[in-house]
């Protein structure tokens, strides 16, 4: 019994290593299972449409690089405000204690996720 053990064990670690060898970024998707985990790595894959209206309050807020990663990485999605249909959207939150608190609005089109909204620090900016 404990050598079939020992034997299944081996099988099943090596098939695991197989796995992430042979599908190298895609095999991510076996550990990110999670709702909230699709949902960044959704937005992370699809190409951001950002307007100039959208991008004045970013750059107003001073919404850096760095920032776009760990949201796309370690944000959280608000599935309270989260709608289905017709397509997708997500409020996706930005908290860290050395990062300014964002929520960003997106609304995924197939390929696309379109900034909607942006809430986040209380700076009055004129991008009209």
């Amino acid at each position: 019994m404990k050598k079939r053990l020992l034997l299944f064990l081996f099988g099943f670690i090596l098939g695991i290593i197989i796995i992430v060898i042979r599908y190298g970024d895609e095999a991510d998707a076996l550990f990110q299972w999670t709702p909230e985990g699709r949902v960044l790595k959704r937005l992370r894959l699809t190409e951001k449409v950002i307007s100039d209206s959208m991008q004045c309050v970013l750059d107003c807020n001073n919404f850096e690089e760095e920032y776009w990663k760990y949201l796309l990485s370690e944000g959280q999605v608000n599935f309270g405000r989260a709608r289905t249909k017709p397509y997708p959207i997500y409020t996706v939150s930005l908290k860290k204690d050395s990062l300014a608190e964002f929520e960003l609005t997106f609304e995924t089109i197939d390929e696309i996720s379109v900034l909607i909204e942006v809430s986040g620090p209380a700076k009055e900016c004129d991008c009209d």
